[in-house]
């Protein structure tokens, strides 16, 4: 989270920024204990940004994982070590053009 103060503080005290999918960890007793801590509603510096519930047409993660297993995993008979590899490959080297992220540059 240190990385995240960094940035708001970089972004010379406007919002950072926070996706959420509907992960349940997302939701955890433990994450809304430090919401409440560390984002106050009076001192809030985090913009928390849900993706609609199952519609992976508005979550990116779900749109690069899509594009990732079309170009990697689909009919690859390969080792799963091997096949895990690449993808993490994969993913490391494509750029994805994800637009509405622009608005938080």
């Amino acid at each position: 989270m240190e990385k995240i103060q960094w940035k708001y503080n970089k972004r010379l005290h406007k919002k950072v920024p926070l996706f959420w999918d509907n992960a349940g960890f997302h939701k955890s007793k433990y994450i809304k204990a430090w919401l409440k801590k560390e984002n106050p509603v009076d001192k809030m510096w985090l913009e928390l940004v849900n993706f609609p519930p199952n519609d992976p047409r508005f979550n990116p993660t779900e749109q690069v994982i899509k594009v990732a297993k079309d170009n990697v995993v689909k009919n690859n008979e390969k080792p799963f070590e091997e096949i895990k590899l690449e993808f993490f490959q994969y993913l490391v080297k494509k750029k994805f053009n994800i637009n509405f992220v622009e608005k938080y540059s």
